[in-house]
């Protein structure tokens, strides 16, 4: 089954934190370039990555910072949690991390039973709390990938430039290949490091979008089921990290990293630690193995065929199969048979313990857990590069809880290590008495407080009472202000209101207020006063607060109460009407 049927497909989720703001570049940026050309023969060591983008904290990573001493004052290990969500599975996995390495401690997988499109989120939801129930996993702090076919992602090449212009770089390269408004979009991107092409330093950027409406619908998704995501992340992501750490990944050869989920094939191709070639293909047909398989071979073909082309003839010798059903050994002989290479399942069980509880309980296929390890693992857990897919906003949130947590985490530290260092120091009398009596003094010094706080409640309670006094003596009221300030908008130029009264009545419809309006209008010509009369019954007929709008005869003309340098002359007029409430 297709991982698009998450009912999300009318709200795609695209990718991780929001592009930064625009800046004016101090040189104009060269143009990047789509793919990444091998390394020089004389420079084939790839340099260490650099901090290109800015790291967002999030919890967990807050935790590390400041966690790692205080974990080994209180004895604390680092947990992190991983969910993965297949087109057929859901896998969740969390990984211990001690001195010696990680160990999954804790593991779950349930599957998907087939369901129609509108009941699929039902049948996810329910799966992820099965799963969450069975295996104890924590639900905080959760690290979640999302669909391939919800994502869409570009690998660029950019000479070594400062931050502000790799970002104005990248902004551009949004609105080109963001299949969503640019406005919609949520963007992250991660630093692969620097490469030598021609002698010249270069630095690769994996660039990865995603829509905000759908990302919004997903977390929605993921909170009904009890997760509350630290940073969501993509698959290939996490294939690409548990490579990272194998010994494959240092040697002088191009390998091919596979990963088939439903109906979306994930194509990596790497060398010397680096990401050349990225594609995500979505290839309809899963439900014929042989048809399916015959479609990937192509596709393969092609991107093989692509890197040859792109890097001086060179060709892709092995590749690492990640699958998420039990047809992988399957799949890997008719692909080896097909392609005439080496295809192998990749284990990512080889990367970390397991602990011995969990032994008969894994899958027959590891691979299937590639993904939800590869998301808890970390290369560098001091300086790790993730691509984090959460929106700013939460982002912000959970770096502002994190810091307490982490502060609280330090001052439960320290109290600990100056008690201890009190407590074996001074443990005369003298000591215990003085304590006491700064005790005493310090509740000596609370007592004004008290007080204060003692007059402010009794203050709070007089003015809650008025307050409900007030919202009962004016209840049903009409709202007078907005009312009054309608009608002085309504009066035109020559007219001038001498009295404005409001009558409550109450009839068998139920209660009526009747506004009544007197003013005079100057009279010039015959039929002068006409115009202003006539805007004034139409601004007062259009009003949202008044209806049944009625001129009463006009009175005869007489001396103008204003006060002007020359008499003038004026029509009264009185307009009677109802508030519209």
């Amino acid at each position: 089954m297709a991982a698009k049927k998450f009912s999300l497909k009318d709200s795609p989720i695209f990718k991780s934190t929001t592009v930064p703001k625009p800046v004016k570049p101090e040189e104009p940026t060269p143009a990047p370039e789509t793919a990444s050309p091998e390394p020089d023969k004389e420079q084939k060591k790839v340099v260490s990555p650099k901090a290109v983008k800015e790291k967002v904290p999030d919890v967990a990573s807050f935790i590390t910072l400041s966690g790692i001493s205080v974990g080994k004052i209180l004895g604390i290990s680092r947990r992190v949690t991983a969910l993965d969500i297949t087109a057929d599975k859901v896998v969740m996995v969390e990984l211990v991390y001690t001195p010696t390495g990680a160990r999954l401690d804790k593991f779950g997988m349930a599957s998907l039973s087939r369901q129609k499109e509108g009941e699929r989120e039902k049948e996810v939801i329910k799966t992820i709390k099965k799963v969450l129930q069975t295996s104890g996993i924590n639900p905080k702090n959760v690290i979640v990938t999302i669909p391939g076919n919800l994502i869409n992602h570009a690998l660029l090449t950019f000479p070594l430039m400062p931050k502000k212009e790799l970002h104005n770089a990248l902004q551009r390269e949004v609105k080109q290949h963001s299949t969503v408004p640019y406005e919609d979009t949520i963007v992250s991107y991660l630093s692969l490091g620097e490469i030598s092409q021609k002698g010249i330093p270069k630095q690769n950027i994996l660039l990865i979008m995603t829509s905000k409406t759908g990302m919004r619908h997903y977390l929605a998704l993921m909170k009904e089921c009890g997760i509350f995501p630290t940073a969501i992340s993509t698959s290939q992501i996490a294939f690409y990290n548990l490579w990272q750490k194998t010994s494959l990944a240092r040697k002088d050869k191009a390998i091919a990293l596979v990963e088939i989920k439903g109906s979306t094939v994930t194509v990596n191709i790497c060398k010397d630690d680096q990401l050349y070639v990225s594609r995500t293909i979505q290839i309809p047909g899963r439900e014929n193995l042989e048809i399916f398989l015959s479609r990937v071979r192509v596709e393969l073909d092609r991107s093989f065929l692509y890197y040859k082309q792109q890097f001086r003839g060179e060709t892709v010798e092995k590749i690492l199969l990640s699958e998420d059903s039990e047809d992988i050994k399957t799949i890997a002989e008719v692909l080896s048979d097909n392609l005439r290479m080496e295809v192998e399942e990749f284990d990512p069980l080889q990367l970390v313990s397991v602990r011995k509880e969990l032994l008969d309980d894994l899958p027959s296929s590891p691979s299937v857990l590639t993904t939800a390890i590869g998301l808890a693992i970390e290369k560098n857990p001091r300086k790790r590069k993730r691509v984090n897919l959460l929106p700013e906003e939460i982002q912000e949130r959970a770096q502002r809880i994190a810091k307490r947590i982490s502060l609280g985490i330090s001052g439960l530290a320290l109290v600990t290590l100056l008690f201890l260092t009190y407590w074996g120091l001074d443990t005369t009398s003298r000591s215990y008495h003085q304590l006491l009596a700064n005790q005493e003094e310090r509740l000596l010094q609370m007592k004004p407080l008290i007080t204060k706080y003692e007059v402010f409640e009794k203050k709070e309670r007089i003015r809650q009472k008025e307050v409900g006094l007030i919202e009962r003596i004016t209840k049903g009221s009409p709202p007078w202000s907005l009312i009054l300030q309608d009608l002085s908008n309504t009066v035109p130029k020559k007219i001038f209101l001498r009295e404005v009264s409001i009558i409550e009545e109450d009839s068998r419809t139920g209660r009526n207020w009747q506004l009544t309006i007197r003013g005079e209008i100057l009279k010039e010509g015959t039929s002068g006063w006409r115009g202003p009369l006539a805007v004034l019954l139409s601004n007062l007929k259009k009003s949202a607060f008044l209806k049944e709008v009625v001129l009463e005869p006009l009175q005869e003309e007489g001396p103008s109460v204003l006060e002007t340098e020359e008499p003038k002359k004026t029509m009264s007029f009185t307009i009677r009407c109802l508030l519209n409430l």
